[in-house]
């Protein structure tokens, strides 16, 4: 079997932090939704296979944890996982995340709301039809059975991270009723693989630039800052998990591997250094 990521080697994917403060009714919190894949979850081969189980009505075999096709699915990068690492203590009406915590049960849902008799035959549920995007939006008007699942993450302290599969529906609260800001960083897990490679190459022309991560409104917050971040500030691996310098092969060599997973491995690894440095030579 082809090999399809590199566990071992974690790029980057620079997202946004979050910071809520109390009372502020203006800041109503970030709606139920999917990322990664709107009208594409319908419309993209890869995304077709991987839900091929689900919309030929057979649930119990559909694997939500096979990668498979999903590094090949149509989307700006790959997550295994998403996830934010707390900057301060929270919990339930803190503002904080909610999910609706059924993975296989929810996707059918969504995957299969289109057909209803009450959807005009020109909707897909939860795709925004003027901005289009790659947010795929849960809503009380198609979705309404699957909101009433939703429920808050458990009490967290600075420095705790939540992980959560990114077929999971999620959002934040809706209002921030504690006493202290409500503030996370973004950190999904993006494990080196072709699709992430190419991410990396936009990603890090954005970074030299001072630009806004590729697919975030560009505010050129960093374009003339004296604060911006420059490579030499960085350690030697977050050179290389923003695709700035390549991860030693050793770090795959040294894992439990056999000979012939040890070769698909290789293979990928030369995939990937081949899209993010196609200027350097092949030893």
């Amino acid at each position: 079997m082809e090999h399809r990521i590199l566990p071992e080697l974690e790029a980057t994917y620079i997202d946004r932090w979050r910071h809520r403060l109390p009372g502020y009714k203006k800041q109503s919190g970030m709606k139920e939704h999917l990322d990664n894949g709107a009208m594409a979850r319908w419309a993209d081969p890869a995304w077709q296979e991987v839900y091929k189980k689900i919309m030929q009505a057979d649930l119990e075999n559909y694997d939500p944890w096979d990668v498979s096709k999903r590094t090949e699915a149509s989307g700006g990068v790959f997550r295994s996982f998403q996830g934010w690492l707390a900057l301060s203590s929270q919990g339930p009406t803190d503002g904080t995340l909610e999910v609706i915590p059924l993975l296989s049960e929810a996707m059918a849902y969504v995957m299969l709301r289109p057909f209803k008799e009450d959807v005009p035959v020109h909707m897909f549920c939860g795709v925004n039809e003027l901005q289009g995007g790659e947010t795929l939006e849960i809503t009380g008007r198609w979705h309404g059975p699957l909101l009433r699942g939703k429920i808050p993450v458990g009490h967290v302290d600075a420095g705790d991270s939540v992980w959560w599969h990114p077929d999971i529906i999620h959002g934040v609260e809706s209002e921030h009723k504690g006493t202290h800001p409500s503030n996370v960083l973004y950190i999904p897990a993006t494990p080196m693989c072709p699709q992430n490679a190419k991410y990396l190459v936009k990603q890090k022309e954005a970074f030299l630039n001072g630009d806004a991560p590729p697919g975030f409104p560009d505010l050129k917050l960093e374009k003339d800052s004296k604060l911006k971040t420059t490579p030499d500030m960085l350690s030697t691996l977050g050179r290389q998990q923003l695709g700035l310098e390549p991860f030693p092969l050793s770090l795959i060599e040294n894992g439990n591997s056999n000979d012939e997973e040890l070769h698909r491995k290789k293979l990928l690894y030369e995939q990937c250094q081949r899209i993010l440095f196609p200027d350097k030579k092949e030893s």
